[in-house]
């Protein structure tokens, strides 16, 4: 996972399917910058529920690159006519990565190291140097000594 976020560079995420709601969803898309995000969020938070919803469907469409959405086994191309017609909670998902505010589902197709983007901190950190024993205080480091 890039922390700097390069002109041009894409990122890979996956949401996970919900029972009874959709199914998954892989697709890849532009980050925003930051400066980027904070205007799209004054304006989505300004604006009426209709238009918020138009700009977040367009903010899809425009961010997303590709997606493996498919509509009665046929391939759904990237479109803002396409994105309103998403489940919404998919929708909201696919919003809220592309906004970075969530880094998706552990892609079970992808590779370890793939699945390290979407670990927590903690789990992410045991992953790379092990499990961490605690820090010993100094009160318990003098009890030794």
């Amino acid at each position: 996972m890039e922390s700097y976020i390069h002109d041009g560079y894409t990122r890979s995420a996956y949401v996970a399917p919900r029972p009874l709601l959709h199914d998954a969803l892989r697709f890849t898309f532009r980050p925003l910058l930051s400066a980027e995000r904070r205007k799209v969020a004054e304006a989505i938070t300004k604006a009426d529920a209709k238009t918020s919803e138009e700009y977040a469907a367009g903010l899809i469409a425009k961010q997303v690159k590709t997606w493996d959405l498919r509509d009665r086994g046929n391939a759904v191309l990237v479109a803002i006519e396409h994105v309103r017609c998403m489940q919404s909670e998919l929708a909201s998902r696919v919003y809220q990565i592309v906004m970075g505010w969530d880094g998706g589902d552990p892609d079970p197709q992808a590779s370890g190291a793939e699945n390290l983007d979407s670990l927590p901190a903690e789990q992410l950190l045991e992953s790379v140097f092990g499990t961490l024993a605690p820090v010993p205080t100094q009160e318990e480091q003098d009890q030794k000594n």
